[in-house]
């Protein structure tokens, strides 16, 4: 199986977070500000704002600039966490490395970026991805863990469900 890529131009990003932020503002605007789907709501905003940063800060250093992402395949998610063992065994007491992680997961789906040298190695994107915004890495994260979630039409999900259950409930006499 091919490896699914996507070129992200920086300058469509920015407007296409803005409009989902826009959005989720409208939709938050509508809850009770002291209801979960309102907490929900808000922190998908918070995250769509670092996001936002993290994209303008890319285009301030490289104002055409443009990224190109792949999906991880079992291959990419293997070396991330083979990486992450290693800086987790090297820290004394096995701390936690979730930082280390997400690092190398960035670097790991990063194919192209302006801030990357041509024909970089895994090492050498995971220095590069460790020396951004931390904005910068979580969008990328993001942009990257949708990628690597497979497109198929998975009907009657957990939500679903769940959904399904409750009325299943709600209408069945009680025994």
């Amino acid at each position: 199986m091919d490896r699914t890529t996507r070129t992200i131009v920086l300058e469509e990003e920015q407007q296409r977070l803005e409009q989902e932020l826009d959005e989720v503002a409208e939709e938050a605007a509508g809850e009770d500000p002291e209801s979960d789907a309102y907490e929900r709501l808000h922190q998908r905003g918070q995250r769509l704002e670092r996001e936002i940063v993290g994209v303008l800060s890319l285009q301030e250093a490289y104002p055409d600039g443009e990224v190109t992402l792949g999906a991880l395949r079992t291959d990419e998610f293997a070396l991330v966490e083979d990486h992450t063992k290693d800086v987790q065994d090297a820290k004394v007491g096995g701390r936690n490395v979730d930082g280390a992680g997400r690092k190398f997961f960035v670097a790991a789906g990063l194919l192209d970026a302006p801030f990357l040298d041509e024909d970089a190695g895994f090492e050498a994107r995971a220095r590069a991805v460790g020396q951004q915004p931390m904005q910068v890495t979580e969008w990328l994260e993001h942009r990257i863990n949708e990628l690597s979630t497979p497109d198929v039409d998975f009907r009657n999900g957990f939500g679903e469900r769940v959904a399904a259950k409750r009325q299943e409930q709600a209408t069945s006499p009680p025994n």
